[in-house]
């Protein structure tokens, strides 16, 4: 399937009970410096191409380290990055050529940095609406998971799947498209659990070759927004009973 897109990027969570009062995520965004767009079948580079593949080369950095709030209310909340290489104040978080400023004209949405900031020990659940980039000018990536069959993993991998942060959860998380509510559009539903309470954990929620849109090249020349609605999920069993419903769900497809 091919999804072109503008800079933004949605991202909610849902509960299916009353949330913890209080509480929220500390979110990122992370994005891989890959300088040059996908190359063509004619060999050049091509700028149109937002939404390829673009790779997994290239140092990673983060926009805006720790700076925006999800709160666990259940309610819609946009987050906004605006990216300009050469003047983008980055953190830089892994590989030999990440060095605090934004660096392009391409890259890839690399991660969602998730930060544990309130030591939340409930399951989370965050369910994706949309995600979509937009850049001045130029095509727009614009993501809904609609089209989409019910356990596809689309964009994300599952919240454990990196290395660097699956220690942080208790085994089990989940990313796959869902309805949640019949009759409401389909979502791309992700649910984890921190092991414990420690503010400093956080998940590295990673595009790296996914199946479907992984490693999502972007031009560093427009806004990258994220519609979140977030909710910690009370009851303890939640969690497992979900991720057993949806790892059979997969193996039927299979």
């Amino acid at each position: 399937m091919s999804v072109r897109t503008s800079v933004g990027f949605a991202v909610v969570g849902l509960a299916l009970s009353t949330p913890a009062a209080g509480t929220s995520l500390t979110i990122s965004l992370g994005v891989r410096e890959t300088a040059q767009a996908v190359i063509d079948g004619g060999g050049t580079p091509d700028p149109l191409d937002v939404g390829s593949d673009g790779g997994t080369a290239g140092g990673i950095e983060w926009i805006d380290l720790d700076g925006q709030t999800l709160e666990l209310n259940g309610q819609l909340q946009g987050l906004t990055w605006d990216l300009e290489a050469g003047v983008t104040q980055t953190t830089a978080f892994a590989g030999s050529t990440a060095n605090g400023l934004l660096e392009g004209p391409y890259g890839t949405i690399e991660h969602i940095r998730i930060l544990n900031s309130d030591g939340e020990t409930l399951p989370i659940r965050l369910g994706y609406w949309n995600v979509n980039f937009t850049p001045p000018n130029g095509p727009a990536l614009d993501v809904f998971f609609e089209p989409f069959d019910d356990g596809d993993q689309v964009l994300f991998r599952e919240p454990g799947f990196s290395g660097s942060t699956e220690t942080n959860l208790l085994p089990g998380s989940t990313s796959s498209v869902q309805r949640p509510v019949p009759g409401e559009l389909k979502q791309y539903v992700s649910e984890f659990q921190f092991v414990d309470n420690d503010p400093t954990r956080w998940v590295r929620h990673t595009t790296f070759n996914t199946d479907m849109l992984g490693n999502p090249e972007i031009g560093f020349n427009g806004r990258v927004t994220l519609t979140l609605q977030g909710v910690a999920v009370p009851e303890p069993g939640f969690l497992t009973g979900a991720l057993l419903a949806g790892a059979l769900g997969l193996l039927r497809r299979r």
